[in-house]
């Protein structure tokens, strides 16, 4: 019964999971216990399956450690390159649209994206000069020269 049941996160709010119904399971004391020792995962469905299950788990123990390495690995996936002082260069270089002409292999959305990344890095002083994409050569190398003392303390 519901009254005797747990909530339990089927993936674990540290791990980036939602309080939310579609990341929860009732269970009771004892498989809730198992769950956490054998490192199970779930999947909650809108609709039930086959079965008439709404939540269906994944018995193989360390599950839930397999999902959160499959996680990881598609959100790093997708992760833009470390802002290397190399990586900083080409961006500003992009960016700037310097590249575009040498490099026609680099993509618009590269050249869309370089200020967002620029950007965020306002411990740089980006944020200013880059909101209205303004790409003269004086603030160009200006920040080249700011970029080149911060990455060197």
């Amino acid at each position: 019964p519901a009254a005797w049941a747990r909530a339990h996160h089927v993936q674990h709010w540290a791990d980036g999971g939602l309080s939310d119904l579609d990341n929860a399971a009732l269970l009771c004391q004892r498989h809730h216990t198992l769950v956490h020792t054998r490192r199970l995962i779930a999947h909650v469905r809108a609709k039930p399956d086959h079965l008439g299950r709404h939540v269906v788990w994944d018995l193989t123990q360390g599950s839930y450690d397999r999902h959160l390495e499959r996680q990881r690995a598609e959100r790093a996936a997708n992760d833009p390159p470390p802002l290397t002082p190399e990586r900083l260069a080409e961006l500003v270089a992009i960016a700037s649209r310097k590249i575009s002409e040498e490099h026609p292999e680099t993509a618009a959305a590269e050249r869309e994206w370089a200020p967002h990344q620029l950007r965020e890095h306002d411990d740089l002083g980006f944020e200013e000069a880059w909101h209205d994409e303004a790409f003269t050569p004086e603030i160009l190398e200006e920040h080249e020269r700011a970029t080149r003392l911060h990455l060197a303390s």
